[in-house]
């Protein structure tokens, strides 16, 4: 049995804002590093053997978090970095609607036909995410693994983890912050998602405070 545990980074300072992050490289907020506290309490009694990172800051804190108490070496990997927003970066989430009408429709009603203007389309951020994963699953068969991704990324691998089209995107709830995902892989190879999203390390209002914001509301 091949396991992966998928975590979404900490609370960072865009999110706060409520900004389109994307490959912005944003620190994490002062909520994120209590939530990474709980997080490396969590992992400090769930052994692993690899893990694996996105390159921006707020994801590979968070990889550190998780091998707190196992002093493994850090894989960065860029294919499980998020997506990016092209002209939507560090645009206020109450904005976007009335600079990208059509694009920010898209992005809420239709999700997998979006294309970031001068950025990544939702089907590149899937084929490179799902590729990577295949290519880890691949290289560590029998092992537990940990990936440290981010909100849409991991909402494109879970798509295709349930045998999902992308069509189906928006079916995938969003994962809050430091959220953990256990995917098994039996000797068939099949995967199946054990417990999805779980934060139950977390407080009640830290975990409310983690909640994805996309205009108005949050995920």
């Amino acid at each position: 049995m091949t396991r992966l545990y998928l975590v979404r980074h900490a609370q960072a300072q865009g999110n706060v804002e409520k900004t389109f992050q994307g490959s912005i490289d944003a620190p994490l907020s002062a909520l994120g590093m209590e939530q990474l506290e709980r997080l490396a309490e969590r992992f400090a009694d769930m052994p692993f053997d690899v893990i694996y990172s996105s390159p921006l800051a707020r994801a590979y804190q968070t990889a550190q978090a998780v091998n707190r108490a196992w002093g493994r070496e850090i894989v960065v990997e860029p294919r499980f970095t998020e997506i990016h927003g092209g002209k939507f970066e560090g645009v206020a989430f109450d904005l976007l609607p009335k600079r990208f009408p059509e694009e920010y429709r898209v992005w809420t009603e239709e999700p997998w036909r979006f294309a970031a203007p001068e950025g990544e389309s939702m089907e590149q951020v899937l084929a490179r995410v799902q590729a990577g994963v295949e290519d880890v699953v691949r290289a560590n068969r029998g092992k537990t693994v940990v990936i440290t991704s981010h909100g849409c990324a991991l909402r494109n691998l879970v798509c295709a983890l349930k045998g999902w089209t992308l069509s189906r995107i928006g079916e995938v709830e969003w994962l809050g912050n430091t959220s953990v995902t256990l995917v098994e892989y039996p000797d068939d190879e099949t995967p199946q998602i054990a417990f999805l999203g779980d934060a139950s390390h977390l407080t009640r209002e830290m975990a409310e405070q983690s909640k994805p914001y996309f205009g108005g509301k949050r995920g």
